[in-house]
């Protein structure tokens, strides 16, 4: 049987969805060098921006960056399997880890919120014939669901997998090559200049997790304190667009500059970064 789940393992990890996060709260809680799938999360703001304004990308179909799972799967990291319309109980023993989608009216009916996306997964544990440990990620919650109510507000979805193999020298070696060449390529600005507060807060959503993982990853090999202060800034922005949301106090004008303040320093500490990392290679 499984064992029961610890919310707080989920702190300080930086999925763009819930499967991300199980699978880093999974390598974190069994020891294993995580960070290190962070290596393909750079991308310019200017990316970004271009990513949402021309291609009209949402954040919770944002594929400009490859999932953290796709990467482990490759590497043979892991080893997944996803399930279509079964019984999730039937698939239950076959893997560590197992996510099952559960509908979305049962997420916004249980936590009074709303979703990112449809597709929401929980993490699932047997803890005996009945009953199974569960986490969710956002928001943050764990306890005991019965097997009759996970029946009812399942989806018809899973997915399950397994840690193999921890990222070795020689991989870590490979993508920190490919971390420094993707910083080296980007840096690079746009004009910011629109009028829609819901793709302004989802840029700064991705934003702000892309360069959390950008800080954890480099901080392994080199010391990152004069990077804290940007994201800390990052963290204010997306703060003061939810409160203007709220508020309906939307200024426009002042969101503009602030973005274009913020692509400048961007590219100044990229630049910085990129130097310090060439180094380390």
């Amino acid at each position: 049987m499984g064992t029961e789940f610890k919310k707080t393992q989920l702190n300080d990890l930086y999925g763009l969805s819930c499967i991300e996060n199980f699978l880093l709260y999974a390598m974190k809680t069994e020891g294993y060098k995580y960070k290190h799938l962070y290596y393909e999360s750079y991308l310019s703001m200017c990316d970004i921006i271009n990513e949402f304004i021309n291609n009209n990308t949402k954040y919770a179909s944002f594929y400009k960056i490859t999932r953290l799972q796709k990467i482990a799967a490759d590497n043979d990291l892991i080893a997944m399997e996803f399930f279509n319309n079964t019984d999730f109980r039937n698939n239950i023993t076959k893997y560590e880890y197992n996510t099952v989608m559960v509908n979305p009216e049962y997420i916004k009916e249980k936590y009074k919120t709303e979703l990112w996306r449809d597709d929401h997964y929980i993490l699932v544990a047997q803890k005996d014939s009945d009953n199974f440990y569960y986490l969710n990620d956002n928001p943050r919650d764990n306890g005991v669901i019965s097997y009759d109510e996970l029946r009812r507000v399942y989806s018809g979805k899973m997915i399950g997998f397994t840690i193999k193999n921890e990222i070795g020298k020689e991989l870590q070696n490979e993508f920190l090559k490919i971390f420094i060449d993707s910083v080296f390529r980007s840096s690079f600005r746009t004009e910011f200049n629109y009028t829609d507060l819901t793709i302004v807060r989802d840029i700064l959503g991705i934003l702000k997790v892309l360069r959390k993982r950008i800080c954890d990853y480099c901080g392994m090999y080199i010391p990152m304190d004069f990077y804290r202060d940007f994201l800390l800034s990052i963290d204010r922005f997306y703060s003061s667009i939810e409160y203007m949301r709220l508020r309906n106090t939307i200024d426009f004008d002042k969101i503009n500059r602030q973005f274009d303040e913020l692509q400048e320093k961007d590219i100044e500490l990229i630049t910085v970064l990129h130097e310090k990392m060439r180094i380390v290679k």
